[in-house]
């Protein structure tokens, strides 16, 4: 019926423009039709009420409006109206035909890839109806955009697909050519995240428009990885922590096995529950990292029932395993039982060396685990090439004013500009009690210390662990996440605790102490520059070793 009334299809004036041909300007058009409903309003007020008196206000109205636009329709007839439609020009306009050419084009349905469809659906005639009326330019489409000669040079086998990548890559490249248009062939997997506003931007002001033909189900069951995000270097038999991003559809509430090998050897699994369809879920896995050497660790999901696309179930990242110690300065004010017990939890350490100078009176120390005489023999260090060779600091009960101003500024430049670690221990001369709070590294630490003196207590406290600390590596004792819970809570009690404030926005607490009915951030981090730093509030987990059973490794595990 549109049609019949109007000539053309709906279609035609969606896409096109209304002109009027007539060469009389438009503003006489608008002053005719004006004059026109003016007069048309006046003659009904001055004849109606006459010849029909019982004529209502609102008839008059319908009359009046009916009578306008009929002279509206007169004089648009007059001024020749016309429906214009772009079209491109034969052999002047350049088609861009983009298949998709990844992994997920090669999954069969109904005994056929949907790459396979693809180039069916091209060779049924579409591409040579396209080459008689434009040229035409072959492309392949993957994490960029390649152009081919022919549809043989597809083989569904790359790893991603960027379709906001080569879209952009298409816009750029063809600035001085007669783009008409783009034929986009995709199943739609996308690993880009999109197009962006600028790709949009520029396709929109060069008036090419993307015709997309979809292919495969819209929904399949699919699991896969998106990500994994691991340190690129780890020492020898240290612990890694890898946070392992994925998403699937048609599994919601079904359990998968997560897992992560070095070559054909698990180095450990988790039990996941997938969550609702399409939703980015993480998951943490902690693992040793081995031997020295470049390893390819493989992180993969367990091919579930009915998944058709098992390929992106698995990804790899590369670590360098390095075999060099870590080499760790610790600082005590005064001979105390932390002291000895976390010297001797790295007694056994692989992987980490402890240097120690502990203060015995006011003008000596005593050095433990240095490598030769000259280390430490002046007390702490005063520059940057004695200080900068060691990855971390721990402080004990040491009070702010011991420092120098250059030493404390070497400290600060130690964390923020060489990326190491500092950790404060609680005790009698540190945090609030040793004026750390008003000190120049104040902005180091991850709280705002309490501005008061009689912060440590010697009163028992039991530790909790926070939902932060149940997923760091810091507080994992063991590796299963609900029985590493359920060991900290069967830890023995403090013996002492500091009050150390207010944490930080940007820090966390990991592990709080429990005192009576108040519960205060007894181990808190944040980073720092490129470093960290971090306060373990208490002097007394030793008294974890001397309580638990001689078979507990807890406290060393811990340190």
């Amino acid at each position: 019926m549109f049609e019949f009334l109007f000539k053309y299809p709906a279609s035609a004036f969606s896409r096109g423009e209304l002109v009027l041909l007539a060469n009389w300007p438009k503003w006489i058009f608008g002053i005719l039709l004006l004059a026109t409903s003016v007069g048309f309003a006046l003659l009904l007020r001055a004849k109606l009420p006459k010849t029909i008196p019982a004529l209502r206000s609102w008839r008059m109205a319908v009359l009046w409006f009916l009578q306008t636009a009929l002279a509206a329709l007169l004089l648009t007839l007059l001024w020749q109206p016309a429906l214009m439609v772009a079209e491109l020009k034969p052999q002047q306009n350049i088609i861009a035909v983009v298949v998709d050419d990844s992994r997920s084009m090669g999954i069969t349905e109904n005994g056929s890839t949907r790459q396979a469809e693809a180039v069916k659906a091209l060779q049924s005639g579409v591409l040579s109806d396209l080459q008689k009326r434009f040229q035409t330019r072959l492309y392949r489409m993957d994490s960029k955009l390649n152009r081919v000669n022919g549809l043989d040079e597809l083989h569904a086998a790359a790893p991603v697909t960027r379709i906001g990548d080569s879209l952009k890559q298409l816009a750029d490249e063809t600035t001085d050519l007669p783009i008409g248009a783009v034929v986009l062939l995709s199943d739609g997997s996308d690993n880009s995240g999109g197009i962006d506003l600028d790709t949009i931007s520029a396709l929109r002001s060069r008036h090419i428009p993307v015709h997309t033909v979809g292919f495969g189900r819209e929904q399949y069951q699919d699991v896969e990885i998106n990500d994994v995000a691991l340190p690129a270097r780890a020492l020898a038999d240290s612990r890694l922590a890898a946070s392992v991003s994925f998403h699937q559809r048609g599994y919601a509430g079904r359990k998968g096995m997560l897992a992560v090998r070095d070559g054909a050897k698990v180095l450990t699994t988790r039990e996941i529950t997938f969550g609702p369809d399409g939703n980015i879920q993480t998951e943490n896995l902690l693992f040793n990292a081995g031997a020295a050497g470049a390893k390819p660790f493989s992180f993969s999901i367990d091919p579930l029932p009915g998944e058709e696309n098992r390929a992106n179930n698995a990804l790899s990242r590369l670590v360098d395993v390095r075999s060099e110690k870590r080499r760790i300065l610790y600082i005590e004010g005064e001979p105390r039982w932390e002291y000895k017990f976390v010297r001797r939890a790295e007694d056994d350490d692989r992987i980490v060396q402890i240097s120690s100078m502990m203060r015995t009176s006011e003008n000596k120390i005593y050095r433990q685990g240095i490598a030769d005489s000259k280390e430490l023999a002046e007390g702490f260090p005063n520059k940057v090439e004695d200080l900068f060779p060691y990855q971390g600091i721990i402080v004990g009960s040491v009070e702010a004013n011991y420092f120098t101003p250059e030493q404390q500024e070497l400290i600060k430049e130690f964390v923020d500009r060489r990326g190491g670690g500092l950790l404060l221990l609680g005790g009698r001369y540190s945090l609030a009690d040793g004026a750390w709070g008003v000190s120049s590294m104040a902005d180091l630490l991850p709280v705002v210390l309490p501005n008061r003196k009689g912060t440590f207590h010697r009163e028992q406290a039991t530790v909790e662990l926070t939902p932060a600390g149940a997923e760091s590596i810091i507080c994992r004792l063991l590796e299963d996440p609900a029985k590493n819970t359920d060991r900290w809570k069967k830890l023995p009690p403090l013996m002492d605790y500091e009050e150390i404030g207010t944490p930080k926005p940007g820090a966390a607490v990991l592990v709080e102490a429990k005192v009576g009915s108040r519960n205060l951030p007894l181990l808190a981090t944040e980073n720092y520059g490129r470093g960290r730093t971090a306060i373990m509030a208490t002097s007394s987990t030793w008294h974890w070793r001397m309580l638990l059973p001689v078979g507990d490794k807890s406290q060393e595990e811990f340190w």
